[in-house]
């Protein structure tokens, strides 16, 4: 019964505080992550200045911070399937970070293995393809001729085909 009374104090006290409203916010800023497209930080921040002040984000001092790393994250892994091969100086671009900064954080989703990457720090290029090895390319160029050979097949077949309706000779 007690239970009960403390659930309908919460209930009560967040019905005062617009709950409806904060949930939407929250909502909308969630969906966010579900597409695999950037989510520039900026905007971000502004659109959702809102929940800063909520009270997840006050009563953990560090949540925004950790909100900004997720952000972070999700453009890591949505440019992770878009680029092979990106200068550092236009990652921290497209991510809004400096490139110290970018570095660091393609290293922690590297070691978590989130995705897989290559810093040629010299050059400043980061390489998220892995380069293949012999019996993978082998493997690729069977299929790209197989797939080649079912085409001039097909196209015989077609040719075929249309010698037969039209009832021309074949020499």
């Amino acid at each position: 019964m007690e239970r009960c009374t403390d659930r309908l104090k919460l209930v009560k006290k967040y019905g005062e505080e617009k709950l409806a409203e904060v949930v939407e916010v929250y909502r909308a800023a969630s969906g966010y992550f579900l597409q695999k497209e950037l989510i520039g930080w900026p905007d971000f921040e502004v659109k959702f200045a809102s929940i800063k002040g909520s009270d997840v984000f006050s009563s953990t001092p560090s949540a925004w911070a950790d909100l900004r790393q997720r952000v972070t994250e999700h453009n890591l892994r949505v440019i992770s399937t878009h680029y092979n091969r990106v200068t550092l100086p236009r990652l921290g671009t497209l991510i809004d970070l400096p490139p110290q900064e970018t570095e660091d954080a393609i290293c922690k989703l590297v070691i978590d293995k989130e995705i897989w990457a290559r810093v040629d720090r010299i050059d400043g290029i980061v390489t998220f393809k892995r380069k293949k090895n012999s019996t993978e390319v082998m493997h690729d160029m069977k299929t790209g001729v197989d797939h080649v050979l079912s085409q001039i097949t097909s196209a015989c077949h077609l040719i075929h085909k249309e010698y037969m309706i039209n009832g021309i000779k074949q020499r």
